[in-house]
């Protein structure tokens, strides 16, 4: 048995990374050209300032790139860096374009991602003509929030999400690669790439799946959930959820999701509305969360065509 990261591990130890992410919910995160990721790879930005940005659009809505409020002290302690080393990140993020700040009543700062640095014509698009993204699993088990509890270090964490974004993203194997490939790719030493692989398969976030003399290929965890059968998926049921304008709620009146940022709350006894946390949006019912992703995709298709026909 050994220690890691203050946890016991044994090979027959329960997985701390489940084996596939729970329920359908996702962080959206940009991708393709003109991404983070694009300036990444071309020395534009450095691997700090991208992690920085990935926690952002971890607490953001997708749709309008704005971030929920977090300190500066509260982000310096979930990424394991200090208070002024993530304030001058977030500086060169200002000055680089990738992010600005919307003043609150409070005089407290939220921030605003620009998803793709570039004109909107040229913004990268997928076969449904919307800005190219891709999901990373978030909740029990998410690279950010093992990196929140201190499980695995924000280099790892970039490392898998990096990973993941050259995988199928349908099974959750990466690409053959090689580490001097995922060096280039993260702007790190081939040896901080090399610990970053060993620390994410001692956390059971990788499995490694190639021989040692071919190229690397990995199993990421948590998987995606496997695609559902389409009998299957034809025998759901589908309501129109009631709504009065800015919010669509649950038939049971218990949940509600706004429509413009897509969060979703829960009406405590009291009668007031909270946010819901990480955590529980896993724990609410499956047919409610998924009645409010098919309301807030038919919403974006209308928004889309409406835009189109203008």
């Amino acid at each position: 048995m050994s220690t890691y990261y203050g946890f016991q591990l044994s090979p027959d130890a329960p997985r701390r990374t489940p084996e596939v992410q729970f329920h359908e919910t996702t962080m959206q995160v940009p991708c393709g050209e003109y991404s983070i990721f694009s300036a990444l790879r071309d020395g534009d930005v450095t691997a700090a300032e991208t992690v920085v940005y990935l926690s952002l659009n971890h607490g953001s809505s997708w749709n309008t790139g704005k971030v929920w409020y977090v300190p500066i002290r509260e982000l310096s302690r979930r990424l394991g860096m200090s208070t002024r080393y993530v304030r001058s990140t977030l500086d060169r993020l200002y000055e680089k374009g990738w992010l600005s700040s919307i003043l609150m009543t409070n005089n407290k700062k939220r921030y605003q991602l620009v998803h793709h640095l570039c004109d909107d014509e040229d913004v990268p698009v997928d076969h449904f003509g919307k800005p190219l993204k891709f999901a990373v699993p978030r909740g029990i088990g998410g690279p950010f929030e093992r990196l929140y509890l201190g499980e695995i270090s924000w280099k790892a964490c970039l490392v898998w999400i990096l990973l993941k974004l050259h995988s199928d993203w349908k099974t959750g194997e990466t690409h053959p690669s090689t580490t001097g490939v995922l060096a280039k790719l993260c702007r790190f030493g081939e040896k901080t790439i090399g610990d970053t692989i060993q620390e994410l398969i001692a956390a059971e976030m990788l499995e490694r799946l190639s021989k040692p003399h071919e190229k690397s290929v990995f199993q990421l965890f948590p998987k995606p959930q496997p695609v559902m059968d389409k009998a299957k998926k034809a025998k759901r049921k589908n309501y129109e959820l009631k709504t009065d304008g800015e919010h669509w709620y649950s038939h049971n009146r218990k949940y509600r999701c706004c429509r413009e940022t897509t969060r979703i709350e829960y009406r405590k006894s009291n009668g007031k509305w909270h946010p819901l946390s990480d955590h529980d949006l896993y724990r609410m019912p499956k047919a409610i969360r998924r009645d409010f992703d098919m309301a807030v995709e038919v919403n974006r298709a209308i928004l889309s065509a409406s835009m189109h026909f203008s």
